[in-house]
């Protein structure tokens, strides 16, 4: 119901990251943009820590493109 894209800038664009976050615990990280392989992580907060860090540290360097739905 709230969605809000965001664009890296342009010293990031060369980043082939490939994972879904379900939660602190739960995920599906693939390992390279051109490969099918991955892993998945189940009830593994340690495991998936790494990943979140990575999220945020893109987050934060990101910037929004898009008005947020929030509010509507």
């Amino acid at each position: 119901h709230q969605i809000e894209i965001r664009q890296t800038p342009d010293h990031l664009r060369h980043l082939a990251d490939r994972f879904v976050l379900a939660d602190a615990a739960h995920g599906a990280i693939r390992f390279h943009a051109d490969h099918a392989r991955g892993k998945r992580i189940s009830a593994d907060t340690r495991e998936i820590h790494p990943y979140w860090q990575r999220f945020d540290d893109l987050w934060l360097e990101s910037h929004v493109c898009t008005p947020s739905t929030a509010g509507i």
